[in-house]
């Protein structure tokens, strides 16, 4: 008997420090970004106190390696129920958006007033340190979806919004050049404006830093 209390006992820790270490990373994404307040006390009312008692387990396992009374038995099933109770928030809280898969937020689709191209903005893991923001552009024509890669920043975005109707996070709008568009950010990106030239068929942008700048580089090209 004294050697599957240790065993169940053993478990019970290994799952409890698993719950802790998988709430920190998912929380965290990986350590790609902070916790927040509701995270933070989650930790302090489940986490620590589960680090506590795996603690006295782990001390009471070793210097109990033989014998077993009554009363470390009767200490150490409380311990494993209270252990138990404890890892369950833990797994069930822990957000998995981020980590084990991208957290992605996007605009309505919208269509370039030229009529060839759908596009919408995605922007993945805002907020984190490996966060992107990227551009899904839809030929009208062929069908032909293609992925061009911006460089918003949203580190520094107060928040988006959303709106009614049709709307968007940024405008792509045609030039003179064919397959060459201005992609200019909107209000309900809570940023300053940016403005970015696309180049469609090649699958890149260009930042421009205001519309001043963007007049100048046609006039030179």
């Amino acid at each position: 008997m004294t050697i599957w209390f240790k065993v169940v006992w053993i478990v019970v820790i290994l799952f409890n420090n698993i719950a802790i270490i998988r709430y920190v990373i998912g929380s965290t994404a990986n350590f790609q970004r902070s916790l927040d307040l509701v995270e933070r006390i989650s930790l302090i009312v489940y986490g620590l106190p589960s680090l506590a008692l795996t603690s006295l387990s782990i001390l009471i396992l070793v210097k109990r390696k033989r014998t077993f009374t009554v009363p470390i038995y009767a200490l150490g099933f409380i311990l494993i129920l209270i252990m138990i109770y404890l890892s369950q928030p833990l797994f069930q809280t822990v957000r998995t958006e981020g980590w084990l898969y991208e957290h992605v937020q996007r605009d309505p689709v919208r269509v370039t007033t030229d009529g060839r191209y759908k596009y919408y903005i995605e922007l993945v893991n805002m907020y984190q340190r490996n966060r992107s923001e990227r551009l899904i552009v839809t030929n009208m024509l062929t069908g032909e979806a293609k992925t061009i890669q911006i460089d918003l920043d949203t580190r520094n975005a107060n928040g988006v919004s959303r709106g009614r109707g049709d709307w968007g996070w940024a405008i792509m709008e045609p030039t003179d050049s064919p397959n060459q568009y201005r992609l200019v950010t909107t209000k309900y990106l809570k940023m300053p404006e940016k403005v970015f030239l696309i180049e469609v068929e090649k699958h890149v942008s260009e930042k421009l830093e205001n519309l001043i700048v963007f007049v100048m580089f046609r006039y030179w090209a």
